[in-house]
């Protein structure tokens, strides 16, 4: 305290003691506290105003004296951080639902503060980021046995009689709970979807299965490789190999198609010569083998794998033929299957956890069980997780208000969630509620979001309770045919491989044969272009002509003359050509051969009778 000497009197130096106490008695100043004045030799008690803060503003709320904590003649209550009049210091009552499904909610009965879940954990997240201090309990919600005490809708009753402050869970918005407590804009929707068996499936091994492991498309594509494939290697080796070369232009195209094909099983028995050719048949053997073992293993996997189908696809079936139905116990999705899907109220069956749901599942409609069961995405992706096999969720989805927080009038706060499970980013519905007109809900939503921003959090949150990278995938037991996109780099190598081999071939051909420069010295680029492909062309067709007749001509040995020197040569001008397929020739077919063509050269005064060994007739070897 600082004092400020105001109108000191004068003592003389002879001043009793009585004068100097009468003196400080009427020692008045104006301090930083305010003025300084004694009464009764005793300081009078100041009195000091209290004042809110808010934002630049100030406002009196009040006075404060000595010996009394408040004295309110203030115009109103103070304005606490997020603009509420409730000291933000109290203790708040969260009730917690308990239920089926601990990877939300996982009330601990004996010690409520110890309870986990994605839920539970989000919520202490978003506590440590607000500036507000808040003190809580955890309360779940359950009867005297420990079971839970009713439905989410029960446990919003809750909050109209005062009980819970807080709701922490995963309360979806339907319309007929806005009627109970006021809900916040949800961050995203909820969707309910249908859980059914898979059945083994017999009908789709039928007659044509062996053309299933392929699609059309792929068929298609391999089809055009095998004919492309045998066209270049025999374009490649058809003017230096007899094994492509010989034959008629019908037994060339045969031999195109055997050749392609007999790659499959690896039976072409065809010499190769050409380079080119053989470079491109290692690529071609390469990628019938890829082929021929993905047809086989895909095959066998159709022959001998459990076929399994969803036992039901549309929700109208099963409401056309009352089929029982199984939900939620507790859950909003009884009255929406029965005002939405108009399903019969008396088909439905209540479950309370993930091990219900499937022993419901496998005794079926016929045993006891159900042939479906409706809840939402989220949990029936939890129970996928536990059971990936023998289950599967179809049919379409059906759209919700979306999943929100919950208050009353009294009610500060609430929270919800949503969890997108095997998705890449897990969608976290998190928002809060707050009496009517009350701005708290900005900062709450600004925590909120600096939570779900904060991934590294979110991420050992989630994989805490869901995405445990050590669980097996959801296998998928349909058999899918190969589609060509699977394939499509293996068949691009091979087209490159073709296309390089043909460009090669092509070009060391013309570059090799020249045209006579006799008649196309003025010729333009594209005429000689022209005439080239012609010689292209007429080379290889009387190639493989020539190729065709040779193999048709035997050789014949010398023999004596038919007749006189003075005559002419019975086979002057016959080709010695002795070709593989002479050599296997019966002797009689020899001998019937050149009797006919020296019956063709003989004059006509000759008679080749007279002299029988003028003939010329091989002996057999």
């Amino acid at each position: 305290m600082a004092v400020e000497k105001v109108n000191r009197p004068t003592i003389p130096g002879s001043a009793t003691k009585s004068e100097l106490r009468d003196a400080i008695v009427k020692t008045k100043f104006e301090g930083i506290s305010g003025d300084f004045f004694l009464v009764d030799g005793e300081l009078k008690r100041p009195t000091f105003e209290v004042f809110n803060v808010v934002a630049e503003k100030e406002k009196i709320i009040g006075n404060w004296i000595e010996g009394v904590l408040f004295s309110i003649k203030s115009i109103s209550k103070p304005i606490w951080p997020g603009h509420t009049t409730d000291p933000p210091w109290i203790n708040l009552t969260i009730g917690i639902p308990v239920k089926g499904f601990p990877e939300f909610v996982n009330a601990n009965i004996i010690h409520p503060q110890k309870s986990t879940g994605f839920c539970i954990d989000v919520f202490k997240s978003v506590v440590e980021v607000l500036d507000i201090p808040i003190r809580y309990t955890f309360v779940p919600f359950v009867d005297k046995n420990g079971k839970s005490n009713g439905s989410y809708d029960d446990l919003l009753r809750q909050i109209d009689v005062q009980k819970f402050n807080v709701i922490v869970g995963d309360i979806t918005i339907v319309a007929n709970r806005s009627e109970l407590v006021d809900f916040t804009l949800p961050y995203s929707e909820s969707r309910v979807t249908m859980l059914v068996s898979l059945r083994n499936d017999k009908k789709d091994q039928h007659m044509w299965i062996f053309l299933k492991p392929f699609k059309w498309n792929l068929w298609l594509v391999s089809f055009i490789s095998f004919i492309f494939t045998g066209f270049v290697v025999w374009l490649l080796e058809c003017r230096v190999n007899t094994d492509f070369g010989a034959g008629t232009p019908q037994q060339q195209i045969g031999l195109i198609f055997w050749f392609s094909f007999s790659t499959l099983v690896f039976a072409h028995r065809e010499r190769i010569l050409n380079n080119l050719s053989r470079f491109l048949l290692i690529i071609w053997v390469f990628a019938v083998l890829i082929l021929t073992q993905s047809y086989t293993a895909n095959l066998s996997s159709m022959l001998t794998a459990q076929r399994l189908r969803p036992s039901f696809l549309d929700v109208n079936e099963i409401r056309e033929k009352g089929y029982y139905v199984g939900y939620q116990n507790d859950s909003f999705v009884r009255s929406f299957l029965i005002t939405q899907l108009l399903l019969n109220e008396t088909k439905l069956k209540p479950y309370g956890n993930p091990d219900e749901f499937k022993e419901a599942l496998i005794r079926g409609n016929n045993d006891g069980g159900v042939a479906a069961i409706f809840d939402e995405i989220p949990y029936v992706k939890v129970f996928l997780r536990r059971n990936p096999s023998g289950f599967r969720m179809v049919g379409p989805t059906y759209a919700t208000g979306g999943l929100g927080f919950v208050s009353s009038l009294s009610l500060f706060l609430s929270f919800h969630f949503e969890l997108a499970l095997f998705c890449p980013v897990l969608k976290l519905i998190n928002q809060q509620a707050f009496p009517k007109g009350s701005p708290l809900a900005t900062y709450f939503s600004r925590a909120i979001l600096n939570v779900t921003e904060d991934k590294d959090k979110m991420k050992k949150i989630e994989n805490r309770y869901f995405l445990n990278e050590d669980d097996p995938p959801i296998p998928d037991s349909n058999d899918s045919p190969l589609d060509v996109r699977g394939f499509g780099g293996l068949f691009i190598i091979t087209i490159v491989a073709n296309s390089l081999s043909l460009l090669i071939y092509l070009i060391q051909f013309f570059l090799t044969h020249e045209l006579d420069s006799t008649g196309y010295v003025e010729s333009t680029f594209t005429s000689k272009l022209v005439e080239k492909v012609k010689l292209f062309y007429r080379m290889h067709f009387h190639s493989s002509s020539l190729q065709t007749a040779q193999s048709r001509v035997h050789s014949v040995p010398a023999t004596p003359p038919l007749i006189t020197d003075d005559h002419v040569n019975l086979t002057p001008n016959l080709v010695a050509a002795q070709s593989s397929s002479s050599l296997q020739q019966p002797t009689h077919s020899r001998v019937s051969s050149i009797s006919e063509t020296a019956e063709a050269t003989t004059p006509d005064h000759v008679n080749p009778t007279e002299n029988p060994h003028n003939l010329g007739v091989e002996n057999e070897h």
